[in-house]
């Protein structure tokens, strides 16, 4: 079955699609954690392993920020033209649009840690300064303090300044040796990670790190590339089949990772699942374009298309608002209820509805408003010669 598709939209209602799963996954892992904490029979069930996976949801996330970063870049691009990207204008609107609903969103749990009882300590005072800078994913102490999920947006704001490396080289030399940069610095960072780990007793951050994440973004760069037609790709980077088998590969090597004892090849299966979690998605993000390109070309869509990308719209409300609500209000609504598995499951689905619904709301109040402002502020593309 389909429905007529909006013409003239300028979004890509697959991607947005793709977005909203990415959020529902996340959503959904984070109400499994809160199950586990009050029935012991949930952690390590069928369902908790399952739901479990919805953390890389996070990763889905970080291949569709390439891909909209640069697609406009991507859209003004020529045989005859290379566009240059202006850096004021781009931080400027990224400014706009991204960090006052997590100013106000990250006010709000401040608020709500005060009222329960958070003192001004010097380690508290730098936990939130390290999230208003948005560094806190760089210390250990401060990377899940105030709000376990924030360092995502730490690391997406800092692959936004490695963004214009990525554009120079990509440019200068193109994709294979952007993308084989890209990976060095995932292997650098785990090689210094470990380095100092040895010699010194420091653990570095790897996982929250914006280099061991940079491959994984910007395969999300060089899939808009191949929508527009710029690079081509082999075909088996457009296969369903292969990218689902990719993903089952990661989630295999992510649970052999959790049981393997310490040592070399547990190393060297952490160094690689992210990327295979990331080269998943980037054949489900070459494969939504490639099939919002026949959608628009038919005029219809799919009807599940429409409420999977209206939840895709307001995906970022829903990463800054759902912990909120479930670690600090729910526990104060749900207090003795019962805990058999019925109840959990209920929770589960409950969980997650008041989640979409407070986020729905934060969106229409506090990001929306700024959603409009940067549009406004459209950065311009000013064209040099063509390398």
């Amino acid at each position: 079955m389909v429905a007529p598709l909006v013409t003239g939209s300028r979004r890509l209602q697959a991607i947005d699609g793709l977005r909203g799963g990415a959020a529902l996954a996340v959503v959904l892992y984070h109400a499994s954690v809160i199950n586990a904490l009050y029935r012991t029979g949930w952690e390590g069930s069928w369902a908790d392993v399952v739901f479990g996976f919805g953390r890389f949801g996070v990763w889905l996330f970080f291949v569709i920020s390439g891909f909209c970063i640069h697609l406009r870049w991507a859209s003004d691009w020529t045989p005859e033209r290379t566009p240059r990207l202006d850096f004021l204008a781009f931080w400027k609107r990224r400014f706009i649009r991204l960090y006052p609903p997590y100013a106000i969103a990250l006010t709000m749990y401040v608020a709500w840690l005060v009222y329960e009882g958070l003192r001004p300590t010097g380690a508290a005072i730098w936990h939130i300064v390290s999230h208003v800078v948005l560094l806190n994913n760089f210390d250990r102490g401060a990377v899940e303090s105030v709000n376990g999920v924030f360092w995502t947006l730490a690391i997406e704001e800092q692959l936004y300044l490695a963004y214009f490396l990525l554009l120079k080289l990509r440019i200068r030399f193109g994709w294979a040796v952007t993308l084989a940069c890209c990976l060095g610095a995932r292997i650098g960072w785990f090689a210094l990670a470990a380095l100092l780990h040895q010699l010194a007793g420091v653990d570095l951050l790897v996982t929250q790190a914006a280099a061991a994440q940079w491959i994984v973004w910007a395969l999300g760069a060089l899939a808009v590339e191949a929508s527009f037609g710029i690079v081509k790709l082999p075909a088996i980077w457009r296969y369903g089949w292969f990218g689902t088998g990719l993903l089952v590969v990661a989630a295999i090597a992510t649970y052999q990772t959790g049981v393997m004892t310490g040592g070399l090849a547990k190393n060297l299966v952490w160094l690689a699942t992210d990327v295979v979690w990331g080269l998943g998605f980037f054949i489900w993000i070459n494969r939504a374009a490639d099939l919002e390109a026949r959608w628009r070309a038919r005029g219809t869509r799919p009807v599940w298309l429409a409420p999977a990308a209206a939840l895709g719209l307001f995906s970022y409300s829903t990463y800054l608002t759902h912990e909120l609500l479930m670690s600090h209000v729910w526990p104060l609504v749900r207090r003795d209820a019962p805990t058999s598995m019925t109840v959990m499951t209920l929770q589960l689905v409950v969980l997650t509805a008041l989640s979409l619904v407070f986020a729905r709301l934060f969106f229409a109040w506090f990001e929306r408003p700024f959603m409009m402002r940067s549009r406004e502020k459209r950065v311009s593309l000013s064209p040099v010669p063509a390398v």
